[in-house]
């Protein structure tokens, strides 16, 4: 046993205070950069709201008013961050800009919005707060007459690069104050760690020792996310900075526990000769968790993106159809559950574990890549037998490696990774699918699945079983095998579980949750960052 493990710890310990705070950085620059561009082009908007209710309460139309000319022109002039200003008709002629040259010209077929169809159906996801074309950002906001009746469209365009680089100041300053608690959170670490340096100093303290560094890297994170709240609220005065940050911390806090879990395992391990039995069960926590967070990330816009490359089905409605995605998902799963047992008999759960994660990424790259619907449900269908083998790998894992004593402990573990990972997975899922759109993040899914399947390798050989022989049934055992299942299945209280309780749950919780929820929140103008958090409840 190894007694002195202060270097060891160190840098353990700094790797996971540069992991915590390299996740809550990444994230809350993405909310951040998010927010201010949001606060910048609101800003924008209301200094053209005098604008928008000057044209639209002229008495005339709009094409044969008076001196809207000279009010653009003036706007301009104020505001020297606006490149442009042009009123257009609704069918998008250009009437009148700051720019002559584009005069009794047609607006960019991107730009040309049907406003009252927007009002109607109030898809707010596809109304977007600008629209990028080339290096301008264009503002589109309606002028409307006294009737009041859609007369107009305004369109402010803001160059692209003075919007980055005010956000690159703003970032290069949020770095700052990152890397400045980050070194000040290391320095308490290297105290920690001189502190507790011998294993039996470690063990003495317990509790106290995580809790101890739990303390130092949240702490940091604490000031840091405060920082960043005190600077919006003063310039962006919005329930969604708190939601933003607010939904960082709580992903940070569940990302440094599971850390710090995985950090206790590596202690207790480093300084033996071996790893007991009753304690290897605990290294499939951090393997779910990593697993986990990449499954969940599309949880929140399944339904959504399978809308967007929604094409007619002969004799399907389209309902039906962008339902699909999550119906197969969860048919092929249960049909891998089938296949997994008989699976891990013949060859253990490590084979099973493999493929599992293997399929998994595969269909969450091919989501990510087709824009075909009937391919995405077949690759969904992919991702559920994926999940679904390995499920069973992981109860595999935990069975094969604990007894009687301790074997619900072993699943209460493996459970605590699965939905801790859920519930950040999605969170994140959400909040990438707003800045950067649905089929990426299915890309980003497939990458993080990569550490799932380099852990087992690192971390859990010694867990891996031996191939057994395989067991030669007969044709009479075959049969009585056979009995014994549609004994089973005909049972009164497995049919009562089953039909009272099992599937009728399944469907509500499917239905509801991950079909109808995301649908209908989309359709009442929720971000794509809110319904995910909301889905969060859930897990």
């Amino acid at each position: 046993m190894k007694e002195n493990i202060r270097k060891e710890l160190l840098i353990i310990s700094m790797i996971m205070l540069i992991l915590a705070n390299a996740a809550n950085g990444g994230l809350s620059i993405f909310s951040f950069q998010k927010l201010y561009v949001d606060s910048l082009i609101s800003g924008y908007k209301a200094v053209a709201k005098d604008l928008l209710n000057n044209v639209g309460g002229f008495e005339k139309a709009i094409e044969k008013s008076v001196g809207i000319n000279r009010m653009i022109q003036e706007l301009k002039h104020k505001n020297p961050d606006f490149d442009n200003i042009t009123i257009a008709l609704p069918d998008g002629k250009i009437l009148y800009s700051t720019d002559v040259g584009i005069i009794n010209k047609n607006l960019p077929e991107s730009l040309k919005t049907d406003f009252n169809s927007t009002e109607k159906k109030k898809k707010v996801r596809n109304l977007k707060q600008y629209i990028p074309i080339g290096n301008k950002y264009h503002i589109l906001l309606p002028i409307n007459d006294k009737t009041p009746k859609w007369a107009g469209t305004v369109d402010i365009s803001v160059d692209e690069e003075l919007i980055s680089k005010k956000c690159n100041e703003i970032i290069f300053r949020n770095l700052s104050v990152l890397g400045l608690t980050t070194l000040i959170a290391a320095i308490f670490v290297v105290l920690c760690s001189h502190y507790f340096s011998d294993v039996s100093i470690i063990k003495a303290a317990g509790k106290r020792f995580y809790l101890t560094l739990f303390l130092i890297i949240f702490g940091s994170q604490i000031v840091y996310t405060f920082y960043n709240v005190e600077y919006l609220t003063n310039r962006y005065k919005d329930i969604a900075i708190f939601l933003d940050f607010g939904t960082v911390m709580l992903i940070s806090f569940i990302f440094i526990t599971e850390l710090l879990f995985f950090m206790s395992i590596f202690i207790d391990n480093y300084a033996k000769s071996k790893i007991l039995k009753f304690e290897t069960y605990s290294v499939i926590r951090p393997d779910a968790f990593v697993y986990q967070v990449a499954l969940a990330l599309p949880i929140s816009f399944i339904p959504l993106h399978a809308g967007d490359i929604y094409i007619p089905i002969s004799g399907l409605s389209q309902e039906f159809v962008i339902g699909l995605p999550v119906s197969i998902n969860m048919l092929c799963t249960m049909i891998a559950f089938l296949a997994g047992g008989s699976w891990m008999d013949r060859r253990g759960w490590q084979s099973l574990h493999l493929w599992g994660i293997f399929l998994t990424s595969a269909g969450a790259l091919m989501c990510g890549i087709t824009h075909s619907i009937v391919e995405f449900i077949l690759y969904r269908g992919l991702v559920g037998f994926g999940y679904g083998l390995t499920f069973m790998s992981y109860m595999g894992f935990v069975y094969s490696n604990t007894d009687s004593e301790n074997r619900t402990m072993g699943f209460a573990t493996m459970s605590a990774g699965m939905f801790s990972g859920h519930l950040c997975g999605g969170a994140i899922g959400g909040m990438l699918a707003e800045k950067v759109g649905f089929s990426p993040v299915f890309i980003i899914s497939f990458i993080l699945m990569i550490p799932a399947v380099i852990f087992p390798f690192l971390f859990m050989r010694h867990a891996y079983q031996k191939k057994s022989e395989p067991i030669h049934q007969t044709d009479k055992d075959k049969k009585a095998d056979i009995r014994a299942t549609l004994k089973f299945l005909v049972n009164r209280n497995i049919l009562s579980l089953l039909l009272l309780m099992s599937i009728p749950s399944s469907i509500v919780f499917a239905g509801l949750l991950y079909y109808l929820c995301p649908i209908y929140l989309d359709r009442l103008g929720v971000s794509q960052a809110n319904i995910a958090r909301l889905l969060m409840i859930n897990a």
